[in-house]
C-alpha cells in the first residue's frame, strides 16, 4: 500500500465508519416491479421500515448516523491518543447490528451486512452550516435586544435557508469510502466479505486480537478495480464480543497508533 511521502502540516483526523446494509432488499422490490403500492412489496417495506427505526433510535449526539435508503452509515472521529471513543464506537455498533439482525430474522429477512472501517479524513465544508447558525443567532440576538417583536422573529427564522444537502463529516472520509468499497465488494469479489455477518478492520487493535473477541479467520482485502488498493486492508468477521470485560479499550488503539499503520508502506 503505498503511503504519503510528505505531510502539509495539518493535524490529521482519524475516523471509524460503519456501513450497514439490508441484504436482500432490492431483490425482493424486483419481484413487485419496484412499485411500493404493489402488495409484493409490503414485506420489504416492513423490513426498511423496521431497520430504519432501530437505527434512528440508535443516534445521537456521540453516535451519529445517517440512513440512505436500505443502509445506515455511523460515523465519529476517535482524536490522537484516546482509547474510549474508538472502543465505545465499536461497542455501539456491534450493538446497533445485533438488534437490526434480531428484528429483520423476526421479519424473515435475509439480515444485514456491516462493516466497520479505520481511515482518514479531509475536513468538510460546513459553509451552508455556519451561515444557517449565524442567521438563527442574528435573530435570537435581535429579539434579545427588543429590535424585533417574537412574531417577526418567527417569520424571519422561517425564511433562513434550511441546509439539507451535506454531512461534513462524511465529505472525503476515507474510513466509510473503505466500509462502504468493502462491503458493495461482495458481490463480485473471491476474497469477499459474505453473508449477513460483521467485519472489523484489523487496524483498530494495538496488539492483535483480544481474547474477550470471538474473530474468524483473517481476510485481507483488496477492493476492485485496482486503483483502489490503497483502501486494501485486513477484516476479521467478530462473532462475540465479551462487553463486560476489563479492560476493553486498552486492547484499542489510539488514533495515532491507526496512523502509523495506515501510513505504512
Amino acid at each position: 500500500m503505498p503511503a504519503c511521502a510528505t505531510t502539509s502540516g495539518g493535524s490529521p483526523i482519524v475516523s471509524l465508519a460503519f456501513w450497514l446494509d439490508l441484504r436482500g432488499y432490492g431483490g425482493m422490490l424486483n419481484k413487485a416491479g419496484f412499485d411500493p403500492t404493489c402488495p409484493e412489496a409490503k414485506a420489504a417495506l416492513d423490513r426498511l421500515y423496521e431497520f430504519q427505526a432501530i437505527v434512528a433510535a440508535h443516534s445521537r449526539t456521540t453516535f451519529p448516523t445517517l440512513v440512505i435508503n436500505d443502509g445506515a452509515v455511523a460515523y465519529r472521529d476517535i482524536g490522537l491518543l484516546r482509547k474510549d471513543r474508538a472502543w465505545l464506537f465499536i461497542e455501539r455498533c456491534w450493538n446497533l447490528y445485533q438488534e437490526t439482525s434480531a428484528a429483520d430474522r423476526k421479519l424473515k429477512g435475509d439480515g444485514l451486512r456491516g462493516v466497520l472501517a479505520v481511515g482518514m479524513r479531509a475536513k468538510g465544508s460546513n459553509r451552508g452550516i455556519v451561515r444557517q447558525n449565524e442567521e438563527i443567532a442574528a435573530i435570537i440576538d435581535d429579539l434579545a435586544a427588543d429590535k424585533i417583536t417574537a412574531t417577526e422573529a418567527k417569520t424571519a427564522a422561517w425564511r433562513v435557508r434550511r441546509v439539507n444537502d451535506i454531512v461534513p463529516q462524511l465529505q472525503a472520509n476515507f474510513a466509510f469510502s473503505r466500509a462502504y468499497t468493502a462491503e458493495q465488494s461482495a458481490i463480485d469479489d473471491a476474497r469477499k466479505l459474505i453473508e449477513s455477518r460483521f467485519y472489523l478492520d484489523t487496524r483498530v487493535f494495538k496488539d492483535g486480537i483480544p481474547d474477550w473477541m470471538t474473530v474468524g479467520q483473517p481476510i485481507h482485502w483488496m477492493p476492485k478495480p485496482h486503483w483502489l488498493s490503497s483502501l486494501a486492508t485486513t477484516f476479521v468477521e467478530v462473532q462475540g464480543i465479551e462487553v463486560s470485560a476489563a479492560g476493553r479499550e486498552q486492547a484499542i488503539g489510539t488514533g495515532r497508533e491507526m496512523l502509523v499503520s495506515m501510513r505504512k508502506v
